[in-house]
């Protein structure tokens, strides 16, 4: 029979794993958006003032803003070096944000970008350094997720780790390993319904009805629990009834043996008296 802690283990890595590629695709897997950059001559001028509030970070945006409402001294500030200076923390924090979401690879490399004394090294990075890193990442993830995957994943993951496609492993992870899940999902609980009782059966079988993946999870992650207590419960009183009746017939045949040896005893008491 299998076992359902063995089932539940290799499924919560599973979605963890999911949970966790969907954070980190949100932040690498497009490129960084579009800013503009301070201009090498700035004039005092309120137009390129709200360009770069249009199209900056959060801290220019707000430097800008500030800017806007102020004097013309302050744009003037603002266009010499405040926007510049906010610039760099705004990199600065997007390479944070990708550091914190990505996989070991792209970690070092955000690491790296953000200790280097190069003004450069943030562009780099921002620009296309993080894409090695990333797709390292991404390979490690499906390699994680064929370990701990069912037969149909294991072999759709290993598809995209051999495919020269250059967003097969993207892909995979995106959508490409959804069906195959469900089929191991339907597999797993079939095996379940092969092996169990009455309860878990029926149970097994509503989920597999169903048909979608959220249904056959619901039932390995809760319902074949509950099925598979309730069939111990039937078994056991079962148990009882049975021990119950073994034990009546017990007592009753030894009611009867008791009754034939006091028969054989005064018939032959009787024999003796003659």
């Amino acid at each position: 029979m299998i076992s359902a802690s063995v089932i539940l283990l290799c499924r919560k890595p599973f979605a963890s794993l999911i949970t966790a590629f969907a954070v980190v695709a949100g932040l690498v897997g497009v490129p960084r958006t579009a800013h503009a950059d301070p201009p090498a001559s700035p004039a005092c001028d309120r137009a390129a003032v709200l360009r770069a509030w249009q199209s900056g970070g959060s801290q220019v945006r707000a430097a800008a803003q500030t800017a806007l409402l102020g004097s013309d001294a302050d744009v003037c500030a603002f266009l010499t070096s405040g926007w510049q200076q906010r610039l760099v923390v705004d990199k600065r924090l997007r390479v944070d944000q990708m550091m914190a979401a990505g996989g070991p690879a792209l970690r070092t490399a955000a690491q790296t970008a953000l200790d280097a004394t190069d003004p450069a090294a943030l562009d780099t990075f921002l620009d296309s350094g993080w894409s090695a890193p990333a797709q390292t990442d991404q390979r490690v993830r499906v390699n994680q997720m064929i370990a701990v995957g069912g037969a149909q994943v294991r072999g759709a993951g290993q598809r995209a780790l051999d495919s020269t496609a250059p967003d097969a492993i993207s892909t995979f992870l995106a959508s490409g390993w959804q069906a195959p899940y469900q089929v191991d999902q339907r597999i797993r609980v079939n095996q379940i319904l092969a092996a169990g009782g009455t309860e878990v059966k029926a149970a097994a079988q509503r989920a597999l009805d169903a048909g979608d993946t959220a249904s056959l999870s619901r039932f390995i992650d809760t319902d074949w629990p509950v099925a598979a207590a309730r069939d111990q419960e039937t078994a056991q009183i079962s148990d009882l009834v049975q021990m119950a009746v073994d034990a009546g017939n017990t007592a009753a045949q030894e009611t009867q043996a008791a009754k034939s040896e006091s028969a054989r005893a005064v018939a032959a008491a009787a024999a003796a008296k003659q």
